[in-house]
């Protein structure tokens, strides 16, 4: 039953731990059904990416629930990288892979529980992650099909970038970019 009004916070790398159950339902909820159809160890993927140092984490509550999370961290060039990485560092092409990719805040997922949806939540942990980020320009991968993130995305002046075989099986992704509106001079992610 939804009853409270959710809450977007920023959590530690240790809070994404503890509800790392939850974060996994959320993520299957949200990207099992078609139209998204993911595999369902796709979020092994995940889970390892909020063990990565440097991360940034927003949750959304509702009471003691979670019912949605945002999760990204900046992308060093000097990483080694995977045959994904590979992938989409050909598909973008220079110049805009120096620009755009290397060096810049990456968000690695956003997903609100379908219970949830339609009330601005991902857009708020859309707006809070970005809102504590300090790289210049911010990268993700999303669907090539109408869907709310894409919307959402295009709200908010996200630029294509190209697109690749970068979801699961090979499937189609779009790679969107966009410039951050804050001080990017201080140190940090």
């Amino acid at each position: 039953m939804v009853s409270q009004v959710p809450v977007v916070e920023a959590v530690s790398q240790g809070g994404m731990v503890k509800v790392i159950g939850r974060i996994k339902k959320i993520w299957l909820e949200s990207f099992l059904p078609a139209p998204y159809a993911e595999d369902p160890n796709g979020f092994d993927w995940l889970a390892a990416e909020i063990m990565q140092p440097g991360g940034i984490y927003q949750i959304a509550r509702s009471g003691d629930e979670v019912v949605g999370f945002a999760q990204g961290r900046k992308r060093d060039k000097s990483e080694q990288p995977s045959d994904w990485e590979r992938e989409l560092v050909r598909s973008v092409g220079e110049p805009a892979v120096g620009e755009c990719i290397y060096d810049q805040f990456a968000i690695s997922c956003i997903a609100v529980s379908p219970e949830w949806r339609g009330r601005h939540l991902g857009g708020a942990l859309h707006d809070g992650l970005l809102q504590t980020v300090r790289s210049p320009r911010a990268w993700l991968i999303t669907y090539p099909f109408d869907c709310p993130a894409l919307t959402l995305y295009r709200r908010r002046g996200w630029q294509l970038l190209g697109s690749a075989a970068l979801g699961s099986g090979g499937s189609e992704r779009l790679i969107l970019s966009r410039q951050l509106d804050h001080d990017c001079s201080r140190d940090g992610g």
